[in-house]
C-alpha cells in the first residue's frame, strides 16, 4: 500500500512511529510517498502507520501564485526625472517671458494670430520651448508676425 506521509507531522504526532519509519525509508521531514509493503516494518507498525495516514492526509502543497513584478525606480531615478521636468518648465517660463519683452520692446502685437504662428513653429521644431528656440521663431516669422 502507497500512501503520502508528512514526517514533520508524523514527528510530532507519533515520535516512534516516525523513527522507525525514518529509518526503514530514509526521510526525516517533508511530505514523501511511501510503500508500506515494500518496507521492514512489522506488520501492527504498517497497520497503525496506515490509519494515522488516513486520519492525517496531508494538505496538498499550493505553489504560490508569481507575485505581479514590481517596477523599480531608483531615486536617482527620479530625482533624474524631476529635475528635468523643472529645468522644462524653467525653460518654457524663460522663453514666455522672452516673448514678453519683444512684445514690450519691439512691438510684437499680443495677439492669438502670432500666439498661433510661434507655436506651430516650436511644435514643428521639436517642442521644446526655450529662449533660443523663441528668438529662432520670431526672427524666422518675422514677415509673418504683426
Amino acid at each position: 500500500m502507497t500512501i503520502i506521509i508528512d514526517f514533520d507531522a508524523l514527528k510530532v504526532a507519533e515520535l516512534y512511529l516516525h523513527t522507525l519509519l525514518s529509518r526503514a525509508t530514509g526521510h526525516i521531514t517533508g511530505q514523501h510517498e511511501v510503500n508500506l509493503n515494500a518496507t521492514t516494518l512489522m506488520p501492527q507498525y504498517k497497520s497503525r502507520l496506515e490509519k494515522w495516514a488516513t486520519l492525517h492526509t496531508p494538505t496538498p502543497v499550493v505553489a504560490p501564485t508569481p507575485a505581479e513584478p514590481q517596477v523599480s525606480v531608483s531615486m536617482k531615478q527620479m530625482e533624474a526625472d524631476n529635475n528635468a521636468d523643472l529645468q522644462r518648465r524653467v525653460n518654457k517660463a524663460r522663453a514666455i517671458q522672452r516673448l514678453e519683452e519683444y512684445a514690450k520692446n519691439v512691438g510684437l502685437a499680443d495677439t492669438q494670430a502670432n500666439a498661433d504662428l510661434i507655436r506651430k513653429w516650436v511644435e514643428a521644431s521639436g517642442g521644446v520651448w526655450t529662449v533660443q528656440i523663441v528668438d529662432a521663431a520670431v526672427q524666422e516669422l518675422n514677415n509673418q508676425l504683426e
